[in-house]
């Protein structure tokens, strides 16, 4: 609220020069009363109060603008304290956000590795399984074939037996050295075969000097009463030199009003201004509060984004370590999968292998058999025949010199 100015020594003068005025001097000339002249005391004492009082009003006014200087250089510093603070809230959010981020990569990098170690393992275990399919069916036909062999081994050696008995024995021998060439290129195939896997104040002053204004004018009207007996009771001579006085007391009383109002003036210039600071002021800590509770929001989202951002970190590190326990219990379960197959198919391998090594050796029995019941039929035939047989001898002593070294070789492997 704008102060209503008081050109109360104005209002004061001007009343006083319109009473000297109409008051006619007992010379027939104008001249100042004596209440005129204390009317200007009173003025000069009430601005020389007021002045005072201005003067200690500015000086409050002036300690008020330190002090809301100091508070403003305090929220300046709470300002920037806020402002370092959120910097650094901003920073350590941006690192959460670069480890958040870092730690999902890390995560979906250990996912494709994972999908990618599963299907590693799951094509090595296709092959393994192919592969020892593939050897089991080789050993199935090996096993196949050698039982083959060797049942067509023992009727061939059946049938070449009751042939001997039946057919003459130039036939038998002939039949028993192809039978017996057959079946040890069979085993030689066999052999070769095997040998081959494995993330307000101035309305209340102006009351009050109102108050006394009023109060001064009961106490001037009682003086002017009191002047008046006693200007009648002056004398004309005495009174001119007091005019003289006087007139020269009030020019310098005027001057001093003048003096008086032109600072009182700028005292309520400068009140003025220093009320517009003030307002200012207030208008600028209402600002910084606005500002400062704006910044106190703002950091406490920003506190809320970093637990959050915590929060998700944490989740994601427990993902991972979960991710990464199932991982190695997957291995581990994949690792015991393949020992077990890989046992059981070194089991199968095995029960081939012996089962093939028993065919290999009842083949070697039959044919040490059968070489053995030829020998015995040849030496009863050449015992039998004698003489008789004299020109076939030449043919058996050949096919005889054939066939020993092959049941050497026979008995050898």
């Amino acid at each position: 609220m704008r102060p209503r100015r008081s050109n109360s020594g104005a209002e004061w003068s001007r009343r006083a020069g319109i009473r000297t005025r109409s008051r006619p001097t007992p010379c027939g000339s104008s001249w100042p009363s004596w209440r005129s002249v204390e009317q200007e005391k009173a003025q000069n004492q009430e601005l020389q109060t007021e002045q005072e009082k201005l003067l200690a009003q500015r000086e409050d006014v002036s300690s008020q603008l330190q002090e809301v200087n100091r508070a403003n250089s305090r929220l300046l510093e709470q300002l920037t304290e806020q402002g370092q603070e959120k910097d650094k809230l901003q920073q350590e959010l941006e690192e959460t956000w670069k480890t958040a981020d870092k730690r999902k990569a890390m995560l979906d990098e250990l996912a494709i590795d994972v999908a990618q170690e599963k299907l590693r393992h799951k094509e090595e275990l296709q092959a393994q399984i192919q592969s020892m399919e593939g050897t089991k069916g080789w050993f199935e036909r090996r096993l196949k074939e050698a039982e083959e062999t060797a049942e067509k081994s023992a009727l061939e050696h059946q049938e070449q037996l009751e042939q001997s008995a039946q057919i003459e024995l130039c036939k038998a021998k002939l039949k028993l050295s192809a039978s017996e060439e057959r079946h040890l290129l069979a085993v030689m195939k066999l052999r070769e075969e095997h040998h081959m896997d494995s993330l307000g104040v101035l309305g209340i002053m102006a009351g009050e000097m109102e108050k006394e204004k009023a109060s001064h004018g009961d106490e001037m009207r009682r003086v002017e009463s009191h002047n008046l007996a006693l200007k009648e009771q002056v004398e004309a001579n005495a009174l001119r030199e007091q005019l003289a006085q006087l007139e020269k007391s009030v020019e310098q009383e005027k001057a001093q009003n003048q003096e008086l109002q032109t600072e009182q003036e700028k005292l309520l210039a400068q009140r003025e201004d220093v009320s517009s600071q003030l307002q200012e002021v207030n208008r600028a800590n209402s600002r910084l509060l606005e500002q400062l509770t704006e910044q106190g929001q703002e950091k406490d989202k920003l506190q809320q984004e970093l637990e959050e951002t915590w929060k998700t970190a944490d989740k994601r590190k427990a993902m991972l370590d979960e991710l990464a326990i199932d991982v190695a219990q997957e291995k581990l379960r994949h690792k015991e999968e393949l020992q077990a197959q890989i046992q059981s198919m070194e089991g199968t391998k095995g029960w081939f292998e012996r089962r093939l090594k028993e065919a290999e050796e009842t083949a070697e029995k039959s044919a040490l058999e059968h070489q053995e019941q030829f020998w015995v039929g040849c030496k009863g035939f050449f015992y039998l025949s004698g003489r008789e047989c004299f020109g076939c001898s030449t043919v058996l002593v050949r096919a005889v010199m054939v066939l020993l070294p092959l049941g050497c070789l026979t008995q050898q492997s």
